[in-house]
């Protein structure tokens, strides 16, 4: 019954648009050959008229067909792609910057589609507009950036997001104010730590104990902001950095931190003087999620720790069943050298799996018995 109500109201809306619509399309036809002083009305004032009351693909045909001009600003000072931008319809706005609309011109009170979309609040409009090449330091007659504009209204996700676009920080408003002086006037904690955190980087630049900090802490968007804007392979070392990634004790913060890390293509296999090892430490963990992540980001699943032990050893000796499979699909050997002086010996890893089946569950002697199989382990050994 609810679906039938909508289809009606929806049907209805369009019978009213398409009236309007036809009434306007009569005073612009009558008036065509006539000079536009003496005009009522014109295809393009038509197309304004109907923005707000007509679907996207009705703008578009009538855009096309009268060709009106994309950059048109109206007897009232408004222009098309501002207007699109303030109902909220991206597709017409596309279609105007294709048409050769400039995306950021602006109508006579002073507003573009960007500072309109910032007011609406919707981030992914605005991001949709930053694609098309929109100005992210936009300023109205008040000096209000979309930054500055999305803080006054509160919407902290947008003000986070634009930060992290590249917005100016420093600009100020007619009221000499900043983004950092009104993110605390409306308590916009992320926002106040953010500012916070990308002014110290993009005045000091990146440090290993500031990464760091900013991981234990949760503060993602501040490290997505590093990440994609410096090189922190050039102070510091991957495999050291996950490792204290692994120390955080909120498994949700934690993997949201190792996934940020992980996308920016840190590399995570240790040097050769690291004495701990990431995929090993996740594997003595038994975290099989984090075990996955890594060797999905490239991890060696043969590297050895100070003690000369591959994942598969610690994997095997606790029986993690899961993380065992991981590896052997991965590429780890079964075998693995151990160096004494000029001597090598080599290890078995089977040898750590446990005994005495007749003792375990049916379950966990399957388990066994599908590991022997993948790691072609023969008894006795």
């Amino acid at each position: 019954m609810k679906k039938l109500c909508l289809l009606l109201l929806t049907f209805t809306h369009i019978l009213s648009c398409g009236k309007d619509v036809q009434k306007d399309e009569k005073k612009a036809s009558f008036m065509e050959g006539q000079t536009q002083e003496s005009s009522s009305i014109s295809p393009a004032e038509h197309l304004i008229l109907n923005i707000e009351k007509c679907d996207s693909l009705y703008l578009e045909t009538k855009l096309k067909q009268y060709n009106v001009d994309p950059n048109y600003i109206s007897k009232t000072g408004d222009r098309l792609i501002v207007l699109a931008a303030k109902r909220g319809i991206p597709k017409f706005i596309e279609l105007l910057v294709n048409e050769g609309a400039d995306i950021n011109l602006k109508s006579e009170n002073g507003d573009s589609a960007i500072t309109v979309a910032a007011r609406v609040g919707d981030s992914e409009f605005v991001e949709t507009l930053l694609t098309l090449n929109a100005n992210i330091n936009s300023r109205t007659k008040r000096q209000e950036t979309p930054l500055l504009i999305s803080i006054k209204n509160g919407n902290e996700k947008l003000a986070n997001r634009l930060i992290l676009a590249g917005a100016d920080m420093r600009n100020i408003d007619g009221n000499k104010n900043n983004a950092d002086d009104y993110s605390r006037v409306m308590q916009l904690k992320s926002t106040v730590s953010l500012i916070k955190d990308v002014s110290k980087v993009n005045s000091r630049g990146i440090s290993f104990t500031h990464l760091n900090e900013i991981s234990q802490t949760g503060r993602l968007q501040s490290l997505e902001y590093v990440l994609n804007n410096f090189k922190v392979e050039d102070v510091i070392n991957g495999n050291e950095y996950i490792n204290k990634i692994l120390l955080i004790e909120d498994s949700i913060n934690r993997n949201a931190v190792l996934d940020l890390v992980i996308k920016s293509g840190i590399s995570v296999n240790p040097y050769k003087k690291d004495k701990r090892v990431a995929l090993i430490t996740a594997t003595i963990n038994n975290d099989a999620t984090t075990v996955i992540k890594l060797l999905g980001a490239g991890a060696n699943p043969n590297s050895q720790d100070s003690n000369q032990y591959p994942s598969m050893h610690y994997a095997t000796n606790s029986f993690s069943y899961d993380i065992i499979r991981y590896l052997v699909i991965n590429g780890a050997d079964t075998y693995y050298n151990v160096y004494y002086g000029t001597k090598i010996y080599q290890r078995n890893t089977c040898k750590n799996l446990p005994n005495g089946k007749r003792r375990m569950t049916k379950e966990k002697r399957g388990k066994l018995e599908e590991i022997e199989k993948i790691m072609d382990c023969r008894r006795p050994w």
